[in-house]
């Protein structure tokens, strides 16, 4: 999905407004958490975005979150350490509101 088609493009064409993604993305401290860039691509797109990052410690996996296109609406920090998750909710709109 990122690569032959890029996501951006594939959202637009398809006139996606919620998106549910799980993922696998890594903790690289201090540059980049995964919920920045569910933030960003939320944003971006102007859509509601959830996602289900894994958590593994031994890879440094961590961090999920609900997102909308103008705010996060909940999300769980990069703590890979700890062996419990949480469970996210929050209410989002059927069509994002971009202000």
């Amino acid at each position: 999905m990122l690569f032959q088609s890029p996501t951006q493009d594939l959202i637009r064409q398809n006139k996606v407004k919620n998106l549910f993604v799980t993922a696998a993305w890594n903790v690289y401290f201090p540059y980049v958490i995964p919920t920045q860039m569910f933030a960003g691509l939320s944003k971006l797109s102007e859509i509601n975005l959830i996602v289900s990052n894994a958590r593994i410690k031994e890879n440094k996996i961590a961090s999920s979150g609900i997102f909308s296109a103008n705010r996060v609406a909940n999300m769980s920090g990069p703590d890979f350490e700890s062996p419990d998750g949480v469970f996210l909710s929050a209410e989002l709109p059927f069509e994002p509101n971009v202000s």
